[in-house]
């Protein structure tokens, strides 16, 4: 059904929406590099935001339109700089509310409304409950998917590299072709248990995603990752959306408004009880976090992150992103030195 690709750029829009206004959802990717955005972003901007618009500059993005949340100033400030230079349509900033709950639903789903309106004008599909639905159906049963092999990777069925690999399958390719794939997988059993390592069980922390040098990382070191808190694994929707009989765009700004939040304005507390439940949940015995440099949300809130992992007694480093191709001399040394106090 759907056939223009679109990109969008946080987890707490809904793809479903995407999907019934004619477009194939696409998780952009910041890539590992951000020299062509000098000069359209200031030096001491979010690294990763500076790496996403240099994708876009360098044609190297796999979406025709682009669409923005009111997350954050970071998430404002690059949607102006995009409609300026990145070349292609640009949609948003569309205003999310920053707090879950019944009102904050209404108020979404009303803003989901007129994005629909602008996203029809461009791709000549308007938005029906009927589409709607059927995407919601769609994005369920790969929700169903994604848990099921997210617990094969858990209980060392599935190498880290594959998981993450099909994690990226499902947030860029087509929903339909993407979740044969993923249920094919699913159906070949799992691989051997060697996938695992057996050392210190970790929790780690990113952005958009934790990249995979820092996890091959890791686990050359011994270690074994058995939670990610990023926006391409735990603040994925991966729950059902349930219907309330109240309407589907209703269904879905509440179910998006419900999930993990990150770290946003007033939401702290509800994301420390996150955390602290996934740490129980898996055994976390450890945790690290690779934020963006001068990402200021997420650096912000470390303070509150690592006096909660102080007060369990679980050791905590902290990195920063540079958006180089992989860690630094420095950081090996670091991580290194960490793995050894877990030993």
């Amino acid at each position: 059904m759907a056939s223009k690709r679109i990109g969008y750029f946080t987890p707490y829009l809904p793809v479903e929406l995407l999907w019934a206004c004619g477009f194939s959802p696409v998780r952009l990717r910041p890539g590992r590099g951000h020299a062509a955005a000098d000069g359209r972003l200031p030096r001491n901007f979010s690294v990763e935001a500076r790496c996403l618009l240099a994708a876009a500059l360098e044609q190297r993005l796999d979406a025709g339109a682009v669409v923005f949340l009111d997350e954050d100033d970071t998430s404002r400030r690059a949607c102006d700089v995009w409609r300026a230079f990145a070349g292609m349509p640009v949609f948003g900033p569309v205003a999310v509310p920053r707090l879950a709950g019944p009102a904050s639903a209404e108020r979404y789903a009303g803003a989901l409304a007129a994005l629909a309106g602008e996203l029809a004008a461009l791709s000549g599909q308007p938005l029906t409950d009927e589409s709607l639905q059927q995407a919601i159906d769609l994005y369920n049963r790969q929700r169903a998917l994604w848990l099921a092999l997210r617990q094969r990777w858990l209980e060392g069925g599935l190498a880290t590299g594959e998981w993450h690999a099909l994690r990226w399958l499902a947030l860029t390719a087509e929903v339909e072709s993407a979740n044969e794939a993923l249920a094919a997988r699913l159906q070949t059993g799992p691989g051997p248990s060697a996938a695992a390592p057996a050392g210190p069980r970790l929790l780690v922390l990113g952005a958009m995603e934790v990249p995979a040098p820092l996890l091959a990382l890791l686990e050359a070191g011994g270690a074994r990752v058995v939670a990610e808190d990023s926006e391409a694994e735990e603040r994925t929707l991966t729950e059902q959306v349930p219907s309330s009989g109240r309407g589907p765009l209703l269904d879905l700004a509440g179910a998006y408004l419900a999930k993990m939040p990150g770290p946003r304005a007033a939401e702290l507390p509800r994301r420390l009880a996150a955390l602290d439940r996934l740490v129980d949940e898996r055994h976390v015995q450890g945790a690290i976090a690779l934020y963006p440099k001068f990402a200021d949300s997420y650096l912000a809130e470390w303070v509150a992150l690592g006096e909660m992992f102080r007060a369990r007694g679980l050791p905590a480093l902290l990195l920063e992103d540079d958006g180089e191709p992989g860690p630094s001399g420095q950081q090996r040394t670091r991580v290194e030195a960490f793995l050894e106090i877990l030993a």
